[in-house]
Order: structure tokens, then C-alpha cells, then sequence
């Protein structure tokens, strides 16, 4: 569990400038997500995606689902504008929506499976029943797949074909949204 020197040497290593790391920084001070062992930021890769999602004047949310509904958006489109408006094409769609709701629904399926880390014939698999559940056509699982976790990098390989979430609490939010969005499945 991180405490605070390291969270502001990776504040600092990932902004923008040092002015920016110091206001996330204090803004760390006033935030509930970062009350004690209650702190959200308690894994590197959760403080990188803090830095990343409020480097650029976003406000820094109250709640943890806020911070949560935040990354999907930082990750898939304003990350690259960060940096230097890198264009990443896209084979299927420039829907963030649907590759939003994808994405729910991959993280749902492998929570119900109890997968926290998959081999990449299962990742598209469920990719392609996550296509087929927004209504389009599962031909292309294996591109999504490939678009999903090169863009977002919410879904890492984790050596040889193994791939899994880059923490376990992202899958578990997701799968909330999905399941907030879809009670008709319960």
C-alpha cells in the first residue's frame, strides 16, 4: 500500500508540469478518495490513472464512482490527445458509446466467470458475446479485443497469452455499470 511520498513522486513523474503535480497533489488533501485506509490510491497503476485523468483541468471527483466512470474516457480519448493528439484507428467504430458498453459487459461476463486473468481465446470470446449483446456483429472480437486493450490498456498481457485487468477494481466497477444498466438480466 502506497503512502504518501510515493504518490507525489508518481504525481510528479506523470504530469504535465510541476505546477499541475502540485495542485493534484493538494487536491489529494481535500478529495474523499484519499482519506487514510480508505485512499483509493493505494496501487501505482490507480495513481498514474488519477494523474492521468485530472493532468488537464478536470475536476477531481467526490465520489469513487466518479473517479471510476472518469477513466474510461481519460483512456480512450483524451490520453491521446495528451499526447501530442496521437490518432489511433480504429477498425470497427468511433463510437466511445459502444465500445463503453463492450467493454461492461466483457468486464461482467468475466467477473460471473470469476476470471481475473484469461488467455486470449477467452478474452475474445467474451469480447464477441459482448458485441452480440449491443447488437452488432461478433466477426471482428479479435480486432475489439486488440483495440481494447491497445487504447484503453485497462486490459494488459500479462506474459504469454494471458491477458488481465490492470486492477481488480476496475473490472469490479464496470461490471456495476453494466448491471445498473442492464437489470433486465437478474
Amino acid at each position: 500500500e502506497l503512502n504518501k511520498k510515493p504518490i507525489s513522486e508518481i504525481i510528479y513523474k506523470n504530469s504535465n508540469d510541476v505546477e499541475k503535480a502540485k495542485q493534484l497533489c493538494i487536491a489529494l488533501e481535500r478529495t474523499p478518495l484519499h482519506k487514510g485506509s480508505e485512499s483509493i490510491l493505494r496501487t501505482p497503476i490507480l495513481v498514474v490513472l488519477y494523474t492521468i485523468s485530472y493532468n488537464y483541468g478536470e475536476d477531481i471527483p467526490d465520489t469513487l464512482s466518479q473517479f471510476y466512470e472518469n477513466i474510461f474516457d481519460t483512456v480512450f480519448f483524451r490520453h491521446d490527445n495528451i499526447k501530442n493528439k496521437v490518432v489511433r484507428e480504429r477498425t470497427w467504430n468511433d463510437n466511445r458509446r459502444i465500445y463503453r458498453e463492450i467493454f461492461d459487459c466483457f468486464c461482467y461476463l468475466t467477473q460471473k466467470e470469476g476470471a481475473i486473468s484469461f488467455n486470449r481465446s477467452v478474452m475474445t470470446f467474451n469480447i464477441g458475446k459482448s458485441i452480440e449483446y449491443v447488437n452488432e456483429d461478433s466477426h471482428l472480437s479479435d480486432k475489439i479485443s486488440d483495440e481494447l486493450c491497445s487504447i484503453t490498456n485497462l486490459i494488459i498481457e500479462d506474459g504469454f497469452n494471458k491477458y488481465k485487468f490492470v486492477h481488480r477494481s476496475i473490472q469490479e466497477f464496470f461490471t456495476s455499470s453494466f448491471c445498473s444498466l442492464a437489470p433486465n438480466l437478474f
